[in-house]
């Protein structure tokens, strides 16, 4: 809170000593709603009895979007390229889902039936009798040639 509290006071007063433009209104605008909804999630866990201090929760990831937005607003101050630096919380969560479903999905390997099943045999048998309509396919049609009809 306290963290929160003196950086956008310091940004405020930065920003209104020097000016504004409407890239920065807009973009301090979105820092502050939601440094508030972060927060405010947060105080609502904590009185639900979360416990904000546990690894991996979704407190533990509110708790880095509000250092990275607070480290974002006062970076900014010196160059409005440092807005840029809140393009690291949809990387991260890019990296996270790719890690964690993604990436999992697509190579894992496809799972083996068991020696002696049910399905496998079945899929041998189709095997065979593919085999088997080719080989009678190829038979029949070898009789037939471009002068068959002049026997």
């Amino acid at each position: 809170r306290k963290m929160i509290t003196v950086t956008v006071i310091l940004y405020a007063v930065v920003r209104w000593s020097f000016g504004f433009t409407w890239t920065q209104i807009i973009l301090s605008l979105i820092s502050g709603v939601s440094l508030s909804m972060l927060y405010g999630s947060m105080n609502s866990a904590a009185k639900g009895g979360t416990d904000l201090n546990m690894d991996g929760g979704v407190t533990d990831y509110f708790k880095d979007i509000i250092i990275v937005t607070c480290v974002v607003m006062i970076l900014s101050l010196i160059s409005d390229y440092f807005w840029y630096g809140w393009l690291i919380i949809p990387g991260f969560a890019l990296v996270k889902l790719w890690t964690s479903v993604i990436s999992p999905w697509i190579f894992a390997p496809a799972p083996e039936a068991p020696e002696g099943d049910m399905q496998q045999d079945g899929f041998k048998k189709g095997q065979r009798q593919t085999k088997q309509k080719k080989q009678s396919n190829y038979n029949s049609n070898s009789n037939h040639g471009m002068f068959s009809s002049y026997r």
